[in-house]
């Protein structure tokens, strides 16, 4: 009565049997042309319809299901599901009607059900048929998933060999064809993956076996860090974790420390690199430009780029010498520098400058140059003048220098000048207001007489050549000076004096007669007093300051202080004879 315009469409599930996933087909019939007709699934009568299927296990058992007779046995390996959308010629080419199902001829062995009800899907837990219509899709990649689950879930790390040769029966029976077939997803090979995959190795906190990393939170530690049980700081490599050693290195806030053979942080005194450096205890920073004590208590001095010292190094505004052996501060030592100049360095280890004593004596150093000075006349620091020889070293007694001859005094180092010293060897000499030597004799009678004739005409104005000349000629060079009378000066010196026997010219006619004649205590005040008696008398006072030996010689004849005639000429000629004008001249 009506043509048979029914459109049939068939839906696939998967549950599981036991072991054995089936697929089982769900027929819906559709009417076509019939108007607003409604057509639904055909579920009337859900027992003339669907009788129970047979499954064959991987075993080879077949088995009672509930799902359709339709379904299809996939077998536990195979984890795709053979179908999508399919024609309709094609799903009745695979699926019989509901009526025309047969049960199997031969009964099934008696067979266990799994206990795990929550992976056996039944009839009633079927979705609506406008819910699967809505989620073709979805439900295939569910198919998807749960099977890479199921096998994930149950799969045994090792099978019986009659479990292999069952399961291998059953894929060569069920297995589906290339074109049908589909490769597992990355989210299926991660699944299968998982229970190879070793859990992660927890590390434990604190240093490791070899000591040469430390943990902390389970992470190995990098940079630099305190670590508390050793109550110090360590450094750590970025890349590798491993204790640093040896090494200075920058941290992760941009400063620099060193650490050690034992990977500690340095502090003081710390060799690295053929040198040593010094670090701050407080700051664990490098110290530069600055003279520390050290952890043994001796002290160095580390320069601008942190090394140690050594030689000449410039600090606070002088400079020091450390010796290139022991890096110790050298002092009262004069040594020669890196550029191979000698400088001396003082009590202070301060470089030297102007005088310095050293070794015994005494230096000069140039206070620009740091330079010993030699062979030069130069003034100290505290304003005296002093001569220093060819050796550097201070000089004392007679000197040459540029042309003339100077005496320094060995006690005093300073250079004599105008005043009379005996120079050694016998001899007096007489420098004069410069220090040039004027005179010199080895005659000890003028020698002795030389400075008391100088402090006369200092103080009286008598020239010495005369004074020493009539103390020769008066006293017959010191023989007949009795009471250290060299002039024969009648009265008495500060109340003393002597009677003596002399001769006298009265007439033309010499008598011998005794007089009354001073006494003195030396011939140094015999002779001042001879000039002091000049000095006095008027009658003498036109040789007073007159510098020419000549003219004076015969003036104190005129004056009446000798009654010879020939005693002028005696006077000139024993000044010419010893040289005794030399000494007027450098008056």
């Amino acid at each position: 009565m009506f043509s048979d315009n029914r459109e049939k469409k068939t839906r696939f599930k998967m549950y599981k049997a036991g072991k054995v996933w089936v697929v089982a087909g769900a027929t819906f019939v559709t009417l076509l042309g019939l108007g607003n007709l409604a057509s639904h699934a055909d579920d009337s009568n859900p027992t003339n319809k669907i009788q129970p299927a047979q499954v064959t296990t991987p075993k080879g058992e077949a088995v009672a299901s509930n799902q359709p007779a339709t379904a299809q046995v996939v077998s536990e390996q195979q984890s795709t599901s053979s179908t999508s959308k399919q024609t309709s010629d094609d799903l009745a080419s695979q699926t019989s009607a509901p009526a025309e199902q047969k049960t199997p001829e031969s009964p099934a062995p008696e067979q266990t059900t799994p206990q795990n009800d929550d992976s056996q899907p039944t009839a009633n837990n079927e979705k609506n048929e406008q819910q699967d219509q809505n989620n073709d899709r979805s439900q295939n990649n569910s198919v998807e998933k749960n099977s890479s689950d199921a096998n994930s879930h149950e799969q045994p790390v090792a099978k019986q060999d009659d479990d292999q040769a069952g399961e291998q029966s059953a894929q060569e029976t069920n297995q589906p064809s290339s074109s049908d077939s589909q490769q597992p997803t990355t989210n299926e090979q991660s699944e299968q993956a998982k229970p190879e995959v070793a859990a992660e190795k927890v590390i434990p906190d604190g240093w490791n076996s070899d000591h040469t990393m430390y943990a902390q939170n389970g992470q190995y530690l990098s940079g630099v860090h305190y670590i508390t049980p050793d109550n110090t700081y360590f450094a750590f490599d970025a890349q590798t974790h491993q204790m640093v050693r040896n090494a200075y290195i920058e941290s992760q806030w941009g400063m620099w420390y060193m650490f050690g053979g034992d990977g500690r942080i340095a502090t003081r005194v710390t060799p690295y690199m053929g040198t040593y450096y010094y670090f701050d205890p407080s700051t664990y920073l490098r110290v530069d430009n600055a003279y520390v004590e050290s952890q043994w208590g001796m002290w160095y001095m580390f320069g601008g780029d942190g090394r140690i010292a050594t030689r000449v190094t410039p600090y606070m505004g002088t400079y020091y010498y450390f010796d290139p052996s022991t890096y110790l501060r050298v002092d009262n030592a004069y040594v020669e520098s890196q550029w191979g100049m000698w400088y001396m360095f003082g009590g202070d280890g301060r470089i030297a400058t102007r005088v310095t004593p050293y070794m015994g004596t005494y230096y000069y150093f140039d206070p620009s140059t740091y330079l010993r000075v030699d062979n030069n006349y130069v003034e100290s620091q505290w304003g005296m003048w002093y001569m220093f020889g060819d050796d550097g070293r201070i000089v004392t007694g007679l000197r040459d220098w540029f042309g003339s001859t100077y005496y320094f005094d060995p006690s005093t180092y300073l250079k004599v000048t105008n005043d009379v010293v005996n120079v050694g060897n016998n001899t007096v000499a007489y420098f004069n207001d410069w220090g040039q030597l004027a005179y010199k004799t080895s005659n000890s009678f003028i020698g002795s007489l030389l400075s008391g004739a100088i402090q006369t005409w200092k103080q009286y104005g008598i020239l010495p050549s005369l004074s020493i000349a009539q103390a020769i000629c008066e006293s017959s060079w010191g023989n007949a000076a009795p009471g250290n009378n060299l002039f024969g000066i009648k009265g008495s010196y500060n109340g003393m004096s002597q009677l003596l026997w002399t001769w006298e010219v009265y007439n033309g006619r010499s008598v011998h007669i005794q007089d009354w004649f001073r006494a003195y205590p030396s011939l140094a005040e015999s002779i001042q007093d001879h000039g002091r008696f000049l000095y006095v008398n008027s009658r003498y006072s036109n040789l007073l300051w007159n510098r020419n030996y000549v003219d004076v010689c015969y003036k104190i004849k005129q004056d009446g202080y000798a009654t010879s005639p020939t005693y002028a000429t005696t006077l000139i000629n024993i000044i010419e004879y010893n040289g005794l004008n030399w000494i007027d001249q450098a008056l």
